[in-house]
């Protein structure tokens, strides 16, 4: 199983709703409770859309399999260049 997300934390913290906030995301709540219970990471995409939903607090790639940071790393530094 994956390490839970800190989403959970945020939402508790923040008195936000699953169901609110997976229609804010544009995802299902189905979705969203896989990624809150740690059975599934976020994708690339998605994980941004959340640090731009938690102003920040939140960062997409603390969100996102290592696999995926990685390669998304090794690719933005390539276009630095």
């Amino acid at each position: 199983m994956i390490n839970k997300s800190p989403l959970k934390h945020y939402f508790q913290e923040n008195d936000i709703s699953n169901s609110l906030a997976a229609k804010r995301l544009g995802i299902t709540p189905v979705h969203l409770h896989r990624i809150l219970k740690g059975t599934h990471y976020p994708s690339i995409d998605l994980a941004r859309k959340i640090e731009s939903y938690t102003d920040g607090v939140l960062r997409w790639y603390d969100l996102v399999k290592p696999e995926e940071k990685a390669s998304k790393t090794k690719c933005e530094k390539k276009n630095d260049i």
